[in-house]
């Protein structure tokens, strides 16, 4: 079974930065299992640069959102999926908790996923609640609402392309808080089987929030997940691939 690792820089690094880890993670692939699916989210401004260096490897180099405007027009500084898609990435993160707080809304995240897989990218679409929403007993409405609303009704017809889910509580992102093992496994088995009675196939479903290498092992065990969408654990290759190390 594969375990999946994808890491998102959100507005973090640099340049040198995106080389060293890019060239670290050159001489530290090697060593990784196959059974283990492993990506990067640069901002855009890195994504050439580390494709460069990881094209012909087996690590995917993606972006961290796209344009929900189509793939080309008078759309002063957005970038499409296909301009993502002509540089070489491979996938792109829709939806992540962080976007939908600065505007994003679910028809602006439906269209982005169209746009995506008609340009041939892979998603990763990202859902969650909040706390509020947990204590009000909201969880699995907040989080199937944010599905129905956004998903296709076909999963990709492209054999390329996969389509993920990462369940990140908007309350777990960064704060060092985790759900409780029996939220976890219950969060990503309902996730799991909504895709399943949408689109009769099983996807991948990750888990996100405040994931280290100091307890990746345990989160996977308690989700049940297929792997884990990192933050902070992926800015550098020593603990990116610690983790990669700690899976389970």
């Amino acid at each position: 079974m594969l375990k999946w690792v994808i890491g998102n820089w959100k507005m973090n690094g640099s340049l040198k930065e995106a080389h060293d880890f890019a060239e670290g993670a050159v001489k530290k692939l090697p060593h990784v299992s196959s059974h283990v699916m492993l990506g990067i989210a640069p901002p855009f401004l890195y994504l050439s640069g580390m494709l460069g260096i990881l094209r012909d490897t087996a690590m995917m180099v993606g972006a961290q959102t796209c344009s929900d405007r189509g793939q080309y027009g008078p759309y002063t500084g957005d970038v499409s999926a296909s301009m993502i898609k002509d540089v070489g990435a491979n996938f792109v993160i829709i939806g992540h908790s962080e976007r939908r707080s600065h505007g994003e809304t679910s028809t602006s995240i439906a269209s982005q996923i169209a746009c995506a897989l008609e340009a041939g990218l892979s998603v990763v679409l990202c859902v969650g609640e909040t706390m509020e929403e947990r204590d009000s007993g909201l969880a699995k409405a907040v989080v199937l609402k944010q599905l129905e609303s956004s998903l296709p009704k076909h999963a990709p017809a492209k054999t390329e392309q996969f389509f993920a889910i990462a369940y990140e509580p908007v309350w777990a992102i960064g704060t060092g808080r985790l759900p409780m093992p029996e939220e976890l496994s219950e969060m990503t088995h309902f996730c799991r089987q909504i895709m399943k009675d949408r689109w009769q196939i099983d996807i991948p479903v990750l888990y996100g929030g405040s994931v280290k290498p100091s307890n990746v092992h345990d989160v996977l065990i308690a989700s049940k997940a297929s792997g884990v969408l990192v933050g902070g654990a992926s800015l550098s290759p020593e603990d990116f691939f610690q983790l990669v190390a700690n899976l389970p």
